[in-house]
């Protein structure tokens, strides 16, 4: 359990086609920024729709969630086989500039994540749910 750590929030936006359900293992890609994290679920969700016919229709969810401070990846090895550059010089370029405005948040993989709630977003309504006791999950 996961009571006596350290949180911080962050926000993970992911495209679905509608009627599927997110993966019980929820990402390792987090943002600090709700807005930054609905965009890029709404930018998978366009793709989605874009690689299958026009007319699928898709959502998006966004996850609100509580990471605990040792679910964090600080490991520099780690950020580069996520994507975070080739080299240690690159990853804490982007830790420090951020270059794409994300506001990113890596988390271990398979590392503990307090899912606190979502909204979700299909054409002309959201919905957004609290889910208490927080639900969790794995990164």
């Amino acid at each position: 359990m996961l009571s006596h750590e350290l949180f911080f929030e962050a926000h993970r936006g992911i495209g679905l086609i509608r009627g599927e359900r997110i993966n019980p293992n929820v990402g390792v890609h987090w943002s600090m920024d709700k807005e930054k994290a609905t965009e890029i679920g709404n930018k998978t969700a366009r793709m989605l729709r874009d690689s299958r016919r026009k007319e699928t229709p898709t959502k998006t969810t966004v996850l609100h969630g509580r990471i605990p401070i040792s679910s964090a990846e600080t490991d520099v090895d780690s950020l580069k086989k996520l994507g975070w550059g080739f080299s240690e010089q690159d990853v804490h370029h982007w830790l420090k500039h951020d270059p794409l405005g994300e506001k990113e948040v890596m988390v271990k993989q398979n590392a503990p994540v307090l899912v606190t709630g979502s909204t979700t977003y299909t054409p002309g309504r959201s919905r957004k749910r609290t889910y208490n006791p927080p639900r969790e999950m794995k990164a």
